[in-house]
C-alpha cells in the first residue's frame, strides 16, 4: 500500500498533548454520532463527514459550548482525515467567530504588558523568586509573542542558530510552524525591529552555547503556569494566557502602523479579511478593559520605572515607549 504523504506529514505536525486533545474531541464527535443514529465507519464520504460536522458545530453553538470545542473537533477531524474538505464546517466556524469572538485569550493592552515586562526584570517577579537568565528567557518569550505575532509553540524550542541580530534593533527570526509543516513549506522568516527586543535577545544570546536552545527547559505549561502567576498576583486584571500577547500584540501593531497588510504579513495570515476580523475583536475587546484606580496607579508607575530602565540600557526609540 502507498504511503499517504498527506497523513503523515500531519502526523509529524501534532504533539502528544495535541493528539491526545484530538482524540478526545473525536471522540466526543463520535458520541454525537451514536445519538443521532450517524454511521461515519472508517472512510466516510467527504458530504458525510462536512454535513455531520457542521450539524456537530451548530449543536455546541445553540447549547452555549465554549467556541474553541468547534475548533478543536474541526482540527480532530481534519487530523483524522487528513484528505477530507470540510468547506460547510469552515463556514460555519467562521460564522461563530463573526457573532461572537472567542473570548478565552483576553488581548492583553500595551499598558498590561509593559506592567509584566517591569515587574520580571527589575521588580519582584510577582513573589516568584529565580535566577535573572530565567526572567530573561520569559522576557524575550512575552517580546517575541507581542511583536511578532508568533504561536507560542513556534518559538518554544527556537535554538540560537534560529536568530540573528541585525542592524537598527532587527531581530530575525527563522520558524517553522505548524502551518509550515502541514503544507510542507520551507521555513517562515520574520523579522522584528525593536531596539528593547533586540538588547533582550543579545543578552541572552551570549549566555547560551552555539546551537542550543533558547529558552531552556521551557514546556508547553511553562508560560501557561507563568500567566496564571501574573493573574493571581495582580487582583483586576483580566485573565492572561499565553494566546493574550498573540491577540494583543495584533491590535497594538495595527495601531501603531493603520495597516492591515503589515499585520498580516508579520502574523502569517492567509487573508487580510481574516486578519481584519481578529484584529478589530480584540480591538473592540481591549476597549473594554476597566480597572480600579489603585491598579491603574500601580501599572502606570510601572510603565514609568520601565521607560527609565530603557532609557538608560539606550532603548530610546523602542515600543516600550510608544504611547498608543
Amino acid at each position: 500500500m502507498p504511503r499517504d504523504l498527506t497523513a503523515d506529514l500531519r502526523r509529524l505536525s501534532v504533539t502528544r498533548p495535541t493528539a491526545v486533545r484530538y482524540a478526545e474531541a473525536f471522540a466526543f464527535f463520535l458520541q454525537f454520532c451514536l445519538i443521532m443514529d450517524i454511521a461515519l465507519g472508517t472512510a466516510p464520504s467527504n458530504d458525510l463527514l462536512d454535513e455531520t460536522l457542521t450539524d456537530f458545530i451548530q449543536f455546541l453553538w445553540s447549547s452555549s459550548c465554549p467556541h474553541y470545542w468547534a475548533n478543536l473537533s474541526y482540527a480532530a477531524s481534519l487530523d483524522k482525515f487528513p484528505r477530507a474538505r470540510l468547506e460547510a464546517s469552515r463556514r460555519a466556524l467562521k460564522a461563530w467567530e463573526r457573532l461572537e469572538p472567542a473570548r478565552a485569550a483576553f488581548p492583553a493592552p500595551l499598558l498590561v504588558v509593559l506592567f509584566i515586562l517591569f515587574e520580571v526584570l527589575i521588580g519582584e517577579n510577582f513573589h516568584f523568586p529565580t535566577t535573572f537568565d530565567r526572567k530573561l528567557q520569559v522576557a524575550v518569550y512575552l517580546c517575541l509573542l507581542f511583536l511578532g505575532l508568533f504561536r507560542p509553540i513556534e518559538i518554544r524550542y527556537l535554538r540560537t542558530t534560529h536568530l540573528t541580530l541585525g542592524p537598527g534593533g532587527r531581530v530575525i527570526v527563522k520558524v517553522r510552524g505548524k502551518t509550515e509543516i502541514r503544507l510542507n513549506l520551507p521555513s517562515t522568516v520574520v523579522e522584528v525591529r525593536d531596539i528593547f527586543l533586540h538588547t533582550l535577545v543579545s543578552a541572552l544570546l551570549e549566555r547560551r552555547e552555539p546551537n542550543t536552545f533558547l529558552f531552556e527547559c521551557f514546556t508547553e505549561a511553562t508560560f501557561g503556569r507563568f500567566c496564571e502567576r501574573v493573574c493571581t498576583n495582580t487582583p483586576g486584571l483580566p485573565r492572561l494566557t499565553p494566546y493574550s500577547f498573540k491577540r494583543g500584540g495584533a491590535s497594538f501593531l495595527f495601531s501603531r502602523s493603520g495597516s492591515y497588510d503589515r499585520v498580516t504579513e508579520i502574523g502569517r495570515w492567509r487573508s487580510v479579511s481574516s486578519a481584519r476580523r481578529y484584529i478589530d475583536a480584540a480591538r473592540a475587546e481591549s476597549l473594554v478593559l476597566e480597572v480600579n484606580a489603585g491598579l491603574r496607579t500601580r501599572l502606570l508607575n510601572a510603565r514609568a520605572e520601565l521607560r527609565l530602565f530603557v532609557r538608560e540600557a539606550g532603548g530610546v526609540g523602542s515600543f516600550v515607549f510608544s504611547e498608543i
